[in-house]
């Protein structure tokens, strides 16, 4: 069981667009927190409407962290 799922985009590469496409899919069956990572590329929306939210890369690492704990409920 997943308490957070922290995922990093750069639509550039193709990086982590397989596990967009994935959560995209199967959004309906997660039941914990979704973060995301891109770049500002204005083909990444702002906050899907399954994510929790969405951080624009370069971001503070204790920022992320502070986030996921949010989710995490920790």
């Amino acid at each position: 069981d997943f308490r957070v799922i922290l995922v990093g985009v750069d639509l550039g590469s193709g990086s982590g667009r397989k596990t967009l496409d994935y959560l995209n899919e199967h959004h309906e069956n997660i039941a914990c927190g979704v973060i995301i990572l891109g770049n500002a590329d204005p083909a990444l929306p702002t906050v899907p409407p399954w994510a929790d939210e969405t951080l624009r890369k370069p971001v503070d690492p204790s920022y992320v962290a502070t986030r996921a704990r949010t989710y995490c409920g920790c």
